[in-house]
């Protein structure tokens, strides 16, 4: 999604970071109040896939928007991998953000600005 949008993506390849950089601090989450966590975490600190795991995962909207103000998400993407990954609550995009493109399986949410 980042590649055609021009938005940055939250979380990058964790190998990547560390082979070039020598460590995953770039990876760290600013978000120190959330408690979900990866199921594969890969770092006993908080890291950005925690946060994923939040925004997928959440119950209520204050946790999925804490995670979209904090890396300015403009789009919501939940396709076959993400629910394949992740328990979806899929009520509160549909609740709380736009839709603006399906396909099969695939459905992306517009971030209102």
């Amino acid at each position: 999604m980042s590649v055609y949008s021009g938005d940055p993506t939250v979380l990058g390849w964790w190998y990547h970071e560390w082979q070039w950089r020598g460590n995953l601090d770039n990876l760290v989450s600013p978000i120190t109040d959330l408690s979900c966590k990866a199921k594969d975490s890969f770092d006993p600190r908080r890291m950005r896939s925690d946060d994923i795991s939040c925004l997928y995962e959440a119950n209520n909207w204050d946790v999925a928007s804490e995670v979209i103000n904090q890396y300015n998400i403009r789009y919501v993407v939940v396709g076959t991998l993400e629910r394949a990954d992740y328990h979806i609550n899929e009520a509160l995009f549909q609740q709380h953000l736009k839709q603006v493109f399906q396909q099969n399986q695939v459905v992306i949410y517009e971030v209102p600005k």
